[in-house]
This record gives structure tokens, C-alpha cells and sequence, in this order.
């Protein structure tokens, strides 16, 4: 197994510019981004906050399978498999959309295991002086993870999509990309920069030429240039706010004369506009997840989807290891403080004896002088030596 972490396959960025001549992915995602806009378009006409809900949640859902089943096709393109036709391919995006949604959850669950264990150790520093100690190394180190972290799930996250365009269960797919993001993150992050920088420049250009081919219209069809000018920035609104789309058909009609074509111009107009921004967005799309499907299917093949597993176990036990010492550990930390506490609180409670006062000495013994005589109990004076009542000797 091959597992030279510094390789790099530079003919990753030159095969993903064969998206450019690929119309099939671009249909593919344009359809079900279309689709998903007419649901949308209907259901907010409703004027309804739940048939509006249903709409956006619809685009999303076509949106993601317009994803799903572009990658699908592109992935067979970088096996050198025949690919599926449309339809299959947006039948595979619907389908394989909860095992999307499922890898997703996965993956963020496995995020918040990771956040849940900082926390814990982030509290143990918190104990009196054993955690000052403990704090010396624990900070660092979290610190050092999750650069690591951050990494990996970087990798883990952008061949998410790709993973499941060849097929892969839930399971599966996470073993894949657990193992590429542990074995080759450095070469998969650079070619991941690689990519995106080359889509972005495609992007740019295909948005430049998309806005003068639109200025150019709005210039010569007259008076629908003012009204495409308007659908331009509704369209743009929209994006901010998409409930604001359904009222987009009404926005624009003219204050004289009106007549069928003046309703059907808007909305010409916005067809135009939407077919424009799904190339701007489609057409560099094409040439990113082109090269994703490449990137996934070489590094997959350079590594065991096996090791996954193991990391994930590896790691999940030596935490839970480390976390249970720490514990122990808080544990005898916080009963030698509560024993600390409990003697100095006895130690406050218990007050010394007073000293016992001395009776005043007669100077006869230690027999102090009584104020009253025995006999008769009259009264006597310090200065008495018998009863000046009964004559009894006191």
C-alpha cells in the first residue's frame, strides 16, 4: 500500500479542465435548480408560510440532487465507466440525498465528541492547584489538536460529495474519507487550494462574459431593458431573501397598455437571468467537482479504507483512556480538598475553655467568705467574725 504522504498528481488540475466541454453535469444541475425554482415560484403564489416552507425546502432538496447527480456523472467520467443518462442521474442524486444528509450528521457528530472531550479537560483545569498543573500541558495540547482537527476534517468535509458519487455507503464513505484526511492531508489540502483557485478564475471570467452578454441585451430589446434591469435586481434581492421571489411576476408591468406580453416580458426576463447565473455557477462547478472526483478516486486507492476504522477507534480509546485518568485523578484532588476543608471547618468550630475564675480567698485557706450566716442568714460584712444576730462564728 502506498502511502507517500509529500506525492502530489499534478494531472488532477489539467483532467479537471475537461468539465469545461462537459454539458451533461451542467443540464443535469441546471434542471433540478430550475425545477426546484418553478415549485418554489408555485407554492409561494399560495401566500401561505407553510406552502412557502415547502418550496424552500424542495429547492434545497433539488439543489443537493442536482449536486449529487452532476458528481455522479462525473464520476464515471473519471473512471473511464460510460456514464448514466440524465435521468439516472438526478434519480441517483434524489436517492442518495439522506445518505447525504446522514454522512453530514456523522461527521458533525463527530465534531461535537471532540468538543464534548475538550470541555471535560478544560474543566479538570479548573480544580484547585491540580488543575493549574494540569492546565500546563492540557492547554497546548488541545491547542495542537485541533490544528490537526481542523485539517482533517477540512479533507473530510470537501470529499464528502464525492465519496457518495461512486456509490458509497454511509459507513464506507466515512472510512474512506477518514483514512485519505489522516494518511495524505497535506497533498489533498494543496490540490483542494488548487482547484478552487482554478474555479474561481473560471468563474470570473464566465461571470464577466455572462454580464456583458445581459448588458448588451438590455441595450438593444429597448424597452425590456428596463424591466430586465429591474428582474436583475429583484433576482439579486432574492438571493438575500428568497421568499421575496414570489413577487416577482407582478413587479413589473407596464403603467400603459397592458397586454399579455407585457406580463410574459418579466418573466422572460427572468428565465434569461436564472439561466445566467446557473452557467456562471454551473460551468466552474464542473471543473471543481471534476477534479474532486479524480482527487477521491486516486487517493482512495492509495490508501486502506480499513485504517479509518482503526484511527477512529484508536482515538475514541485513548481518550476516553486519558479522560478516565484525568478523572481519577479530579477525584482524589477533590476529596483530599473536601478532607482539607472539613478539618480546617473543625478546627473553626472547636473554641477553647474559658479559665475558671477564682473564688476570693479570706485569708483563712481557701475558703472564700459567705455573705450571709449560715445560722440565721442574716447578712455579714466582709469584716465579720461572728453573726451580729445569732453570735454563730462564721
Amino acid at each position: 500500500m502506498k502511502t507517500d504522504v509529500a506525492s502530489l498528481d499534478f494531472g488532477i488540475i489539467t483532467k479537471s479542465l475537461q468539465g469545461l466541454t462537459l454539458w451533461q453535469p451542467i443540464a443535469i444541475f441546471g434542471a433540478a435548480y430550475l425545477i426546484g425554482l418553478i415549485f418554489f415560484g408555485l407554492l409561494s403564489a399560495t401566500h401561505s408560510i407553510f406552502a412557502e416552507l415547502v418550496g424552500a425546502l424542495l429547492l434545497v432538496a433539488l439543489f443537493g440532487a442536482g449536486y449529487l447527480g452532476a458528481g455522479h456523472f462525473l464520476s464515471a467520467v473519471a473512471q473511464d465507466r460510460n456514464p448514466p443518462t440524465l435521468v439516472q442521474s438526478l434519480s441517483f442524486g434524489l436517492f442518495t440525498l439522506p445518505r447525504f444528509i446522514g454522512l453530514i450528521i456523522l461527521e458533525y457528530l463527530s465534531i461535537l465528541a471532540v468538543i464534548i472531550v475538550e470541555v471535560i479537560l478544560v474543566e479538570f483545569c479548573r480544580i484547585p492547584v491540580l488543575g493549574g498543573i494540569l492546565s500546563l500541558a492540557v492547554f497546548p495540547g488541545i491547542f495542537l489538536a485541533n490544528i490537526v482537527f481542523v485539517m482533517l476534517f477540512f479533507v473530510m468535509f470537501n470529499l464528502t460529495g464525492p465519496a457518495l458519487w461512486f456509490g458509497e455507503t454511509i459507513s464506507g464513505a466515512f472510512r474512506h474519507v477518514v483514512a485519505v484526511a489522516r494518511r495524505r492531508p497535506g497533498p489533498v489540502i494543496f490540490l483542494l487550494f488548487s482547484l478552487a483557485a482554478l474555479a474561481a478564475l473560471i468563474g470570473l471570467f464566465v461571470f464577466a462574459v455572462a454580464a456583458y452578454v445581459l448588458t448588451l441585451m438590455a441595450g438593444y430589446v429597448g424597452l425590456l431593458g428596463s424591466q430586465l434591469l429591474g428582474v436583475i435586481t429583484e433576482f439579486m434581492q432574492s438571493l438575500v431573501n428568497p421568499f421575496a421571489v414570489a413577487a416577482m411576476g407582478g413587479a413589473f408591468a407596464y403603467p400603459y397598455h397592458v397586454t399579455l406580453n407585457d406580463h410574459l416580458y418579466p418573466v422572460s426576463a427572468l428565465l434569461t437571468v436564472a439561466c445566467s447565473v446557473v452557467l456562471v455557477i454551473a460551468i466552474p462547478n464542473n471543473v471543481l467537482m471534476l477534479g474532486l472526483a479524480y482527487l477521491y478516486d486516486v487517493n482512495t486507492k492509495l490508501v486502506d479504507s480499513d485504517d479509518g476504522s482503526v484511527f477512529v477507534d484508536g482515538v475514541m480509546s485513548r481518550v476516553s483512556q486519558v479522560a478516565e485518568r484525568t478523572r481519577q485523578a479530579a477525584e482524589q484532588a477533590r476529596q483530599a480538598a473536601r478532607e482539607a476543608s472539613r478539618r480546617a471547618a473543625a478546627k473553626r468550630t472547636e473554641t477553647p475553655r474559658p479559665p475558671e475564675q477564682a473564688e476570693p480567698n479570706n485569708g483563712e485557706g481557701s475558703m472564700a467568705h459567705p455573705a450571709f450566716c449560715r445560722g440565721c442568714g442574716a447578712s455579714l460584712s466582709p469584716d465579720d467574725k461572728f453573726c451580729g444576730e445569732c453570735g454563730r462564728p462564721v
